[in-house]
């Protein structure tokens, strides 16, 4: 019976480095990314805190299969992940968790944010790890905790006494944060058959808004966190004032943290590798 190795290491962004783990020139690479419905933002704020350096486990420069939720960003998303000479890819739009794919035809499963939305999250990665050839390898990042990234942690918090409060969501309903939970992942993982699971913290200082001043900075930090997140939900169906007062509490706690032409915001991930097993 193999057992897996469930491994725990804190990486913070300016002292240390996570070691690649590089492809094979042989190696076929199989990239999930989650694009159905939502805002360019959004996008923008993972890709600032995937940039990185350290974060950057599997290169991503030699795609054969990217599979991505949503026709009106796909694109525009797996061209960001991919630098380098021109290669032979191809990118789908389907639901990752049942969409048709090769059968052990992959040697590595790297996802940006893109796994936390599965219905079925177990069944969806051992529908993947179909795909993937024995001893292939995976890699993603996902969120941590809601508490511990201030996209979240500061508008939510600034709000408080201004917005009535509403019920916590269910932490493993599918979701930005529904993999915050490390014994979660892991036993998502072993149930759907993976082994040599690692999961590492990862701490980064990351933009939130930007501008040519710092008032144009924190307005777009207001901006995208009224956009994206639970605070779009908490105020959809509020009053125009108690939406302005919101809105400027958001403001003063942005304005609290450093940063020139940006908003410093510190954001917290979670980087895994596990593998399929050898036989």
């Amino acid at each position: 019976m193999v057992t897996n190795s469930i491994k725990t290491e804190r990486h913070h962004h300016q002292r240390h480095r996570i070691p690649h783990v590089p492809p094979q020139e042989q190696d076929r690479l199989l990239v999930l990314e989650r694009a159905r419905q939502l805002p360019y933002r959004f996008h923008r704020l993972q890709y600032a805190l995937h940039r990185a350096r350290d974060l950057r486990q599997v290169p991503y420069h030699r795609p054969d299969l990217g599979v991505g939720g949503g026709p009106e960003y796909v694109a525009e998303c797996f061209a960001s992940l991919f630098s380098g000479p021109a290669v032979s890819a191809l990118f789908q739009v389907a639901d990752a968790s049942s969409t048709e794919l090769p059968e052990g035809a992959f040697d590595i499963l790297f996802s940006r944010f893109g796994v936390m939305f599965f219905d079925y999250s177990t069944a969806a990665f051992a529908h993947m790890r179909r795909a993937l050839k024995p001893g292939a390898r995976v890699a993603f990042v996902c969120w941590r905790g809601m508490a511990e990234n201030d996209w979240v942690r500061l508008p939510m918090g600034a709000i408080k006494g201004i917005v009535p409060p509403t019920a916590p969501p269910d932490p493993e309903a599918p979701g930005p944060f529904s993999f915050g939970d490390q014994g979660r992942v892991a036993r998502i993982l072993t149930a759907a058959g993976f082994t040599d699971i690692a999961i590492a913290p990862f701490d980064a200082s990351i933009p939130f808004g930007e501008g040519g001043t710092r008032d144009a900075a924190i307005d777009d930090a207001v901006q995208m966190a009224v956009e994206v997140g639970p605070l779009s939900r908490v105020l959809a169906d509020q009053p125009d004032d108690i939406r302005a007062r919101a809105s400027a509490a958001v403001r003063a706690a942005f304005a609290d943290r450093p940063g020139e032409r940006s908003v410093m915001i510190d954001g917290a991930a979670w980087i895994v590798t596990a593998r399929n097993p050898a036989s």
